[in-house]
């Protein structure tokens, strides 16, 4: 009798990193709590202009909704979209925690990623 073959699934899938490509990303609070409201929105947006500093990533547009925000970014040159959001969501994550006083998850798992297309014309 032969056993069955394992079939191992991801986590997540794997980015696929273009070069200079822009990236239209979605990510979500966990919970959906209703978070980047006042002030909170305001750090959030210090934070992801220190880090496009910091990290040297192009940011072409951003959007803090209450439960959910939305990039469109190119990852600096030797940097994944990966890790650049990462950084996003790292640096965001440390700031709301050390502003409400709290450790823990403030966003969900992974990301929606689109990445735009460039017109040669």
């Amino acid at each position: 009798m032969t056993d069955a073959p394992t079939i191992r699934s991801r986590r997540r899938p794997p980015h696929v990193d273009l070069d200079n490509t822009p990236y239209f990303v979605s990510t979500r609070v966990a919970d959906s709590r209703l978070l980047f409201v006042g002030r909170l929105a305001e750090i959030a947006v210090e934070q992801l202009l220190t880090d496009r500093e910091r990290y040297g990533f192009l940011l072409l547009a951003y959007v803090f909704m209450p439960d959910h925000a939305h990039v469109v970014i190119v990852p600096a040159d030797g940097h994944t979209l990966s890790n650049t959001m990462r950084v996003i969501k790292g640096g965001i994550a440390r700031r709301v925690n050390d502003e409400l006083g709290i450790k823990g998850t403030v966003w969900q798992q992974g990301s929606t990623t689109r990445s735009l297309r460039r017109s040669t014309n």
